[in-house]
């Protein structure tokens, strides 16, 4: 007997022939791939817009801070550094103005001075009316 010899002739030689056999790669017709790919593509321009609106209300001045990186991980990045504080003017410790989180609503209106004379607006200015 032959090492490796299982004692079965007709398995030996059906593997054997499978082994010899070129195994054909499965294709995906062409149109298909070609919707896939558009698809990926219109998806990572839409999510590249989405980065593009968020970087825009950083502050002007802290751009620069945001890392060149894939759209996804730019927008983790940025949200990870506003819950860290990076975003947060150093004075007062509140968020910049230009922030998104700086108008929300809720906040006291301005007040129209349109129809005031000097003396009320004045007056308004040292609290009294």
């Amino acid at each position: 007997m032959s090492d490796q010899d299982t004692g079965n002739a007709t398995d030996n030689g059906a593997q054997d022939d499978k082994a010899k056999e070129p195994q054909k790669a499965q294709t995906v017709p062409y149109e298909r791939f070609k919707e896939v790919v558009d698809a990926r593509k219109l998806a990572e321009e839409s999510l590249s817009a989405v980065v593009d609106e968020i970087v825009a209300t950083l502050p002007e001045k802290l751009r620069d801070l945001v890392p060149d990186l894939p759209p996804a991980e730019k927008i983790r990045w940025i949200n990870k550094a506003r819950h860290n504080g990076v975003f947060v003017n150093a004075a007062t410790g509140d968020p910049d103005t230009d922030s998104p989180g700086s108008k929300r609503p809720g906040a006291k209106p301005p007040q129209d001075l349109s129809g005031m004379n000097p003396v009320q607006m004045m007056s308004m200015g040292y609290g009294r009316q």
